[in-house]
């Protein structure tokens, strides 16, 4: 039995650096355990054909943002170390784009040897891949990547050139959590006054 290669697949997909990784880390996902996961490949040209296909969410079905996907060999983190990093991230994202803690999910994914390559050859890089909502200006995305690769050095002990941080934008409109969409950056506070009701009942106010 032959098993895909998950560089192979990525860079089927697309030469995209950016993008590569981005697949690389959802087909990584699928090959390890974590509480989580979805994924959905769309191409540009079928934007309008989605938006007819895809069907209602369902009650308590949720897509959360901003999720940072953190993927690294099994024995570079301890269970403290991917604590205090979620925490870090949290912080991180909270403090330069101003929205709250309960928007910011983490995901810790194992890339095993054979798992993760640089240039075609196994690779003990780490990858940090962030969907945010789509609407920050590039001096904002860009302090997010330096806090981001800062910290992770400074926890991990791992150079930065051994790190990989990308950011992909999500239109807030195309996500949602515990049933609700998701609102534009800057329409937090008016978002939670509409849904007290709501997240009340949830635990998340």
């Amino acid at each position: 039995m032959v098993h895909d290669d998950v560089t192979a697949r990525a860079v089927a997909f697309s030469n995209n650096p950016l993008l590569g990784w981005n697949i690389a880390v959802t087909f990584l996902a699928l090959q390890t355990t974590p509480t989580s996961v979805r994924a959905t490949f769309t191409h540009t040209e079928d934007r309008q054909q989605q938006q007819t296909d895809c069907r209602r969410p369902l009650e308590g079905e949720f897509n959360p943002m901003p999720i940072y996907q953190c993927v690294t060999q099994p024995e570079l983190l301890t269970a403290d170390k991917r604590a205090e990093i979620a925490r870090e991230i949290a912080r991180i994202h909270c403090e330069i784009t101003g929205a709250p803690a309960a928007f910011v999910n983490v995901l810790f994914l194992d890339a095993p040897d054979g798992r993760l390559f640089t240039a075609g050859r196994p690779s003990s890089h780490s990858v940090i891949g962030g969907d945010i909502r789509h609407g920050r200006d590039v001096e904002t995305r860009q302090e997010l990547l330096r806090a981001l690769s800062t910290m992770w050095t400074a926890i991990t002990g791992q150079p930065e050139a051994e790190l990989i941080v990308g950011l992909r934008e999500i239109p807030s409109e195309n996500a949602m959590e515990a049933g609700l969409i998701f609102p534009a950056p800057g329409q937090e506070e008016a978002w939670f006054n509409a849904n007290h009701e709501r997240l009340t009942e949830l635990g998340l106010s």
